[in-house]
Parts: structure tokens; C-alpha cells; sequence
């Protein structure tokens, strides 16, 4: 399919050379991959045109583009924020571009621009999608009482792809939410020798290797080679479980992409694909640094500068069955009775962590409650997660 010439549109924040700067990478994406596409094409039948219409091998897709922008200025100290509102203002837009083509696999590709507001996290694309992450907990009229046995996680209000009501589903033509970054590719090469260097400085006698030693090494090794080997355009693709035409599992499969489903079964979001290149990219960074102490030291700091009740780490890595590229989910309680759920965001942009983090803040008065009330999220972190602080025998 051949690729059109395009059409000029005014400049605005982001756009480059009359063109938006996610169209430009969106393009450089496809042509990574051996997609064939039309910019802005004229369909047959059709009276609006789609910014794009793409052949992945034998199948077509019709996709639309929106980069997301701050509403607002980034706050220098803890603030609420909404991760959903621009994604849904998005759905809403490419439902109106996407109501003539229902015989397509329609897609919505986001590029953050610098919305500081949005998280490309799993439950919060499919929250935009199903609606607000939160617990349901059944009501029995007849003992006039809560049956917390039965509680469970659910998807609330504001979701975009069913009614208000949650009875009928609705924008079921977008087949999929695909968000749009980059990655930074690992020199496999610069970390085999860096291991190398570092096992025959321990054969020598010198046992565990200090950190400073150790920083040592990777220094010198940089004027010798390259860590990194560049970046490579990647996509985070979000199925939509209501979608009258679901995505096929062989289509945006790329070498650095990922895919991720919500399994309605078992009540919990799985990936369900990584490319080749994001595996190994996932194993060598697995490899350059030791996560634990990494944890360990973020929780150090959170210790120093924001003295919690306790930090508890829980999820697959506490667990212990982590899948590639599972992120460290960290429940930090701090001292006090109210809502503490925004200090998430002033610990994250104080400390701002290296490694991918799912951070919960709640109040120790908060958790109390949630316990007393038979909180099955509460109960299971606090069950069968791994204390980081106070360890044990500290008060």
C-alpha cells in the first residue's frame, strides 16, 4: 500500500515540520516493522478520512493518533491528579472518527507529549476503558448486613467503553488502546564483560565486591564500550475485552512491543506477549542491576525522609513469581487517620525511582479500618507480603 503524500496542518506544541511529532514516530514505527500505510486516506464509502489506514501482513487496520498534553502545570509539592481524564477524552474523540468503520480492526495510539498526569500502567488504561479500579462488596438484605467474604476488585464508574449504568457496552468498534514510547536497547556485549570483570576481581580474594568497587568497574568499562545500543520505538498495546472486531494476536507483535488483556475470569490483567527484543532487553537490565537492593535502598529513603508506620513489598516479586517485566508493588502506611492515598506522587517525584513501581500510600488509620471492615486487598498484602521496614526485632 503506498504511502500518500501529506497533507499540511497548523502548527502547534509538538508538531514538527506542519506534522505532529507522533505521526512522525507513529510512521517510523510502521516502517520498522514492514507495515505498509496510507496517511489520511479517502476510503471507499467511507466520508471521513482516518489519520491512518495500515496493512500488518494481511490484516488492515484503521488508526487514529492523539498525543496528550498537560492541562495543568506540574505541581512541586503532592497533588491530586487524574491518570484517566485524557485517555477518555481520547476514546471519546476516536469514537466519533471510527463510527463508519466497523468492518475494520479499529486502533487508538496515544503519544504523551508532557501530560505529567498520565501513567501508561495496565489498570489504568483498562480503568479509562472499564472504569475506576476499586472493590465491590456485596449487600445481603435480608441479615441487613455486608458480606466481605465476597468481596472482590471490580471496575467502577467512568469507564468509556460501557454506559454509565454498566448494563450495556458501549465504543465497541475501538479494538484496542495502544500507547507509544520508546526503549532504550542494552549492550549484551557491555554487560558480559562487565561480569566477566567483576568474577575475576572476586577469583583474586577479594570476595563480594564493594559497591564502590563494583561502580568502579562499570566506569571504566564506559570508555570502552557502549551500554546502551540506541532506542527503538515500541507500542504497549491494551486490548478492548468488549470489541466487536478483537485485535488478532499476530497484529502490532513487534520486536519491542507488549500486549496486555483483562481476563474477565479471573478478574486480573495479564500480558499475554513480548517481543523478542523487549525479553531480552528486560533480561540484561535483569542482569545490570541487583533489584532487591535497589528496593532496599528506595525503601531506605522513604525510612529517612517521610518516617512510615511500615513499608511492605507485595505482588508476584514478594510472592516470588515474577513474570518479565512485572513491576515492584510497594504498600507504604504512613503515621495518621486520613487519606493519605495522594502521597504516592510526592514520594514518587522526591525519590523518583529507577526501576518500574506500582506505589500505594495509605494512612495507618486507613488500613485499621479497611481490616476491621475484611478488606481482601488489605488482608492479602499485609498476609503475604514481605516487611521492608521496621524488619524484623526493629519497633
Amino acid at each position: 500500500m503506498a504511502r500518500k503524500a501529506t497533507s499540511k496542518k497548523r502548527s502547534h506544541v509538538g508538531r514538527t515540520t506542519n506534522r505532529p511529532v507522533s505521526e512522525l514516530l507513529f510512521e517510523r514505527y510502521l516502517r520498522a516493522n514492514d507495515a505498509s500505510y496510507d496517511y489520511e486516506p479517502t476510503v471507499p464509502g467511507k466520508r471521513r478520512k482516518p489519520d491512518y489506514h495500515v496493512r500488518w501482513g494481511d490484516r488492515e487496520l484503521i488508526v487514529e493518533v492523539k498525543e496528550l498534553h498537560a492541562r495543568r502545570p506540574e505541581r512541586s509539592r503532592a497533588a491530586n491528579f487524574d491518570p484517566f481524564g485524557h485517555i477518555r477524552k481520547a476514546i471519546e474523540k476516536a469514537r466519533e472518527k471510527f463510527r463508519e468503520f466497523k468492518d475494520y480492526c479499529c486502533v487508538l495510539v496515544l503519544y504523551n507529549v508532557d501530560d505529567w498526569e498520565f501513567r501508561d500502567w495496565p489498570y489504568v488504561v483498562f480503568g479509562a476503558m472499564l472504569g475506576d479500579a476499586g472493590m465491590q462488596v456485596p449487600f445481603d438484605p435480608d441479615r441487613g448486613e455486608l458480606l466481605m467474604e465476597d468481596a472482590h476488585s471490580a471496575f467502577l464508574d467512568g469507564g468509556k467503553m460501557v454506559t454509565p449504568n454498566r448494563r450495556l457496552a458501549r465504543n465497541k468498534t475501538i479494538s484496542a488502546i495502544a500507547v507509544l514510547g520508546a526503549i532504550t536497547i542494552p549492550n549484551p556485549e557491555f554487560e558480559q564483560e562487565y561480569e566477566s570483570r567483576v568474577i575475576l576481581r572476586k577469583s583474586d580474594g577479594t570476595g563480594n565486591l564493594p559497591v564502590e568497587e563494583s561502580l568502579g568497574i562499570r566506569i571504566d568499562l564506559y570508555r570502552e564500550l557502549r551500554p546502551t545500543l540506541g532506542e527503538a520505538l515500541k507500542l504497549r498495546v491494551f486490548d478492548n475485552p468488549l470489541a466487536r472486531k478483537p485485535l488478532p494476536t499476530y497484529v502490532l507483535d513487534g520486536e519491542y512491543d507488549a500486549r496486555y488483556r483483562f481476563n474477565d475470569s479471573l478478574g486480573k490483567i495479564e500480558r499475554v506477549f513480548a517481543g523478542r527484543g523487549l525479553q531480552e532487553a528486560e533480561r540484561v537490565t535483569e542482569a545490570e542491576f541487583d533489584l532487591s537492593s535497589k528496593i532496599d535502598r528506595f525503601a531506605q529513603a522513604i525510612v529517612e525522609r517521610f518516617a512510615p508506620k511500615r513499608i511492605v513489598r507485595f505482588g508476584s516479586y514478594a510472592y516470588g513469581c515474577p513474570e518479565s517485566g512485572s513491576d515492584v508493588d510497594l504498600l507504604v502506611i504512613l503515621a495518621g487517620d486520613g487519606n493519605a492515598a495522594d502521597r504516592s506522587l510526592d514520594i514518587l517525584k522526591s525519590l523518583n525511582p529507577d526501576f518500574p513501581l506500582d506505589l500505594l500510600t495509605r494512612s495507618a488509620g486507613e488500613v485499621e479500618r479497611r481490616m476491621m471492615m475484611g478488606d481482601p486487598f488489605i488482608r492479602e498484602i499485609l498476609d503475604k507480603g514481605k516487611t521492608l521496614y521496621p524488619r524484623k526485632g526493629v519497633a
